[in-house]
């Protein structure tokens, strides 16, 4: 199998990728920013890009996974945009475990702070959290992953779906804002059936703690 020295950079673009082979499908990183550099991370794309080579993948589209490890700063970033998108009840009907949650969410909506104030309390406030190992986002300790659904068709993102909960090193996986509760209740569901792309859509999904879990 694929050891972590076998993921290779682009040397023009600077992510990494794995080239299709006779036993798996092709896949890269979406920039130099995310990075596959755990054993447990290696062994989740690995198994991934095997797994839809057995599942008839359409090898024309090529698994980009958009986040793996994120800075508070960057998980910050990515809040704001999912409140952007969603509105504050996403932020709401998420984090329930987060330390914090009300002081972020206060950042969040305080009018009179500029984006980048918020990323900067924002942040300061999930490292407060993790110093008492309390943990926003499975992306803050290298257990999470974002895979882009936007360039897939339906059909394509619900079979991607399908064999990324499959996989022995992931415990849990969700269509972000098309299948989860959010996007089903705004009816996103139903517009990306009928080919509209949607605002924020990805698969993110949680590593399992150990090894495989079969």
């Amino acid at each position: 199998s694929q050891t972590l020295s076998q993921a290779t950079t682009g040397t023009a673009l600077g992510f990494q990728q794995g080239a299709a082979s006779s036993d798996r499908v092709a896949w890269r990183t979406a920039g130099s920013q995310v990075t596959i550099d755990t054993m447990k991370q290696n062994q989740f794309i690995t198994r991934l890009v095997k797994d839809l080579k057995t599942d008839n993948w359409n090898e024309s589209k090529e698994i980009i996974v958009l986040s793996t490890f994120r800075t508070p700063e960057r998980q910050m970033l990515a809040v704001l945009g999912q409140v952007a998108n969603q509105g504050i009840s996403w932020y709401d009907g998420n984090y329930s475990s987060f330390l914090y949650k009300p002081d972020l969410r206060d950042i969040i909506t305080t009018t009179t702070l500029t984006k980048q104030q918020k990323i900067t309390q924002g942040a300061a406030v999930i490292n407060a959290a993790i110093a008492q190992g309390n943990y926003m986002s499975k992306h803050l300790n290298k257990s999470a992953f974002d895979l882009r659904t936007r360039h897939l068709t339906y059909d394509e993102a619900v079979q991607l779906l399908e064999v990324v909960r499959r996989n022995p090193y992931s415990r849990s996986a969700d269509w972000e804002n098309v299948l989860d509760g959010n996007g089903v209740r705004k009816g996103n569901n139903t517009k990306r059936q009928n080919g509209q792309i949607i605002s924020g859509e990805h698969i993110h999904l949680s590593l399992t703690p150990g090894g495989a879990s079969e």
